[in-house]
C-alpha cells in the first residue's frame, strides 16, 4: 500500500505548477525575426548580432537586428562616391535596403516597443540619406533645386515612420514613462 501511495504522488508533484515554476527554463527563447547570416554582414557590424547565450527574452535578439540595422546602413553608404543625381538616390537606396528588410521585419514582429525603436529607425534612415545628398550637392544650386523633388520619396517616407512613432506613442504612453530609449526615439521623432 505503501508503494502504491507513493507511486501516486510522484506524477503529482512533478506536474504540479510550483514545481515547474520553480525551475527556471534553460532554453534559449525562440526568436520571431529572420535570422541574421553574420558571415554576410561587414567585420564591423558581426559582432553586433551576437546575442548573449543566457539570454532568457527576444529582447536581445531585437536589440541585435536594430544594432546591425544601422551598422549595415551605415557601412554600406559610407563606401559610395556619392553624386546628388539618380544614380546617387539608387546606390543609397541600394545599399539601405538590407537593413530596411531587417527594420520591416522588427516592426512586423515586434511588441509595441520594438515597433517603435525600429520606426524611428527607418525615419532617421530616409533623414540621413537626404542629408548625404543635400551634402553633396550643396555647392550647386541649380543641382540643389534639382535634387529636392527627387528626395520626396524619402521625406514621405520618413515622416510615415515619425507619425507611426507618434501613434505608438499616443497608444502606450506607458512606454513613454518607464523606458529612456523610447523617450528618447519619441523626441527624435517630433523633432523631425
Amino acid at each position: 500500500m505503501y508503494r502504491i501511495a507513493i507511486a501516486g504522488l510522484v506524477p503529482a508533484v512533478l506536474l504540479s505548477p510550483v514545481l515547474a515554476s520553480a525551475a527556471p527554463s534553460r532554453a534559449a527563447p525562440v526568436s520571431p525575426l529572420q535570422r541574421i547570416d553574420t558571415a554576410k554582414l561587414p567585420a564591423g557590424c558581426r559582432t553586433l548580432a551576437r546575442v548573449p547565450a543566457s539570454a532568457r527574452t527576444s529582447d536581445p535578439d531585437f536589440a541585435a537586428h536594430l544594432s546591425v540595422a544601422s551598422c549595415m546602413a551605415e557601412t554600406a553608404m559610407a563606401g559610395i562616391a556619392l553624386s546628388p543625381d539618380d544614380a546617387g538616390i539608387a546606390a543609397l537606396n541600394a545599399a539601405a535596403a538590407p537593413s530596411v528588410t531587417i527594420l520591416d521585419d522588427v516592426i512586423a514582429q515586434g511588441d509595441p516597443r520594438w515597433k517603435l525603436i525600429a520606426e524611428e529607425s527607418l525615419g532617421d534612415l530616409d533623414v540621413g540619406m537626404m542629408v548625404r545628398l543635400r551634402t553633396v550637392g550643396s555647392s550647386d544650386a541649380n543641382a540643389r533645386a534639382q535634387l529636392e523633388p527627387k528626395l520626396t520619396p524619402w521625406r514621405d517616407h520618413a515622416e510615415q515612420a515619425f507619425r507611426e512613432v507618434a501613434a505608438i506613442a499616443a497608444a502606450h504612453t506607458d512606454l513613454v514613462n518607464k523606458d529612456a530609449v523610447v523617450a528618447s526615439a519619441i523626441r527624435e521623432a517630433h523633432a523631425g
